[in-house]
């Protein structure tokens, strides 16, 4: 069942976060140390704020190109980055680090 015009950007920004976000974390459990902890606090945000505003900016291109967007279809656009910042934080620092 093909997705409407709307949905696909959406569901396609929502997997490329999730992508995104897997991989600085399969990068900070194979690290465990420093790496990781650099992961949490400069690569994940960077990444994530990229993210963000390529989500910002989909929703400005949809808006111009005549699609019907409301606020609340461009809400995980802004929101999902932000909340995947503060889950990587959590979940690299529940990783037993090591400052070795």
């Amino acid at each position: 069942m093909p997705l409407p015009e709307k949905q696909w950007v959406v569901k396609a920004f929502v997997i490329l976060v999730i992508l995104v976000n897997l991989v600085i974390l399969c990068l900070a459990w194979a690290d465990r140390s420093w790496g990781a902890f650099f992961m949490a606090v400069v690569w994940g945000p960077i990444a994530n704020g990229v993210l963000l505003l390529v989500g910002l900016l989909a929703t400005v291109f949809r808006k111009r190109m005549g699609w019907r967007t409301s606020m609340i279809r461009g809400l995980p656009m802004a929101l999902l980055p932000i909340f995947a910042i503060s889950l990587d934080v959590w979940i690299i620092m529940n990783m037993g680090l090591s400052g070795c």
